[in-house]
């Protein structure tokens, strides 16, 4: 990964840890380390974008159908010049794929603060008062939730 706020942060970290996910991130001011994103990057806009341009996209739903075609069908199906195999028969080389339970893919996207327990038992978050067991008092906490839905959260 690149060494940018998106890719340096908190939340990331607790998502790969979860999923299991080893993140690694080039040395700062050596480009080279990102030349393969780089280049898929490149190879998108020269080839897809384009093409889809010409066409028209009507919505957002009917861009992401269309790149997912042309990823299917063009993009992994192209012979790679050094491994002399196509992408999706190089990812699939190491054994079948293995899906991700669901329970495990949401918590891996669930939020997570660190909060002080206050006096009268509560912690504070995005303008909410949550009561908390009263054993935690004074204590730091960190709050797990799903930052679509506050009205779970998990202490721990």
């Amino acid at each position: 990964m690149d060494n940018g706020a998106p890719f340096s942060n908190a939340a990331l970290e607790r998502s790969c840890a979860v999923l299991g996910v080893r993140l690694v991130h080039s040395r700062p001011y050596s480009p080279h380390g990102r030349g393969k994103q780089e280049r898929l990057g490149r190879y998108i806009r020269e080839r897809f974008l384009l093409e889809a341009e010409a066409q028209g996209i009507a919505s957002f739903q009917q861009l992401n159908d269309r790149f997912m075609a042309w990823a299917e069908q063009v993009c992994n199906t192209r012979v790679h010049a050094e491994t002399g195999q196509t992408p999706i028969e190089r990812f699939t080389s190491h054994g079948p794929l293995h899906a991700v339970e669901a329970s495990l893919l949401r918590e891996a996207f669930r939020w997570s603060v660190m909060r002080r327990v206050t006096n009268t038992a509560s912690v504070s978050l995005a303008g909410n008062r949550y009561t908390v067991d009263q054993a935690l008092v004074g204590r730091r906490v960190e709050l797990r939730f799903d930052p679509e839905d506050l009205t779970k959260l998990d202490v721990y």
